[in-house]
C-alpha cells in the first residue's frame, strides 16, 4: 500500500478541485480583489494543458493552468 503524505493529499485535492472550471471560477471571484476581478473577461477563462512554453524558462510543468484575457490581453495563470 503506498502511503501518501500531508503534502501529497493536499495537492492532489487542489489539483482535482480547481482543474473544475466552475470550481476554479468561483475560487478565483471569491479571492481575487474586485480590483483584479472586474478586469478579467470571466467568459475567455478556459482550463488549458498542464505544460506550456514560456518564453524566458522554457518548457513549464504545473498541475493546473488557465488562460484568460485581462485588460485585452491573454494571460496565462497557473495553480500549483
Amino acid at each position: 500500500m503506498s502511503h501518501l503524505t500531508i503534502h501529497q493529499l493536499r495537492d492532489d485535492f487542489f489539483k482535482q478541485s480547481l482543474s473544475n472550471f466552475t470550481v476554479a471560477k468561483d475560487f478565483l471571484q471569491a479571492h481575487l480583489s474586485p480590483d483584479i476581478s472586474q478586469r478579467i473577461q470571466w467568459d475567455t477563462l478556459q482550463l488549458v494543458n498542464e505544460s506550456y512554453p514560456d518564453k524566458t524558462l522554457g518548457q513549464l510543468h504545473s498541475d493546473v493552468v488557465y488562460t484568460c484575457q485581462v485588460n485585452q490581453k491573454m494571460l496565462t495563470s497557473t495553480f500549483c
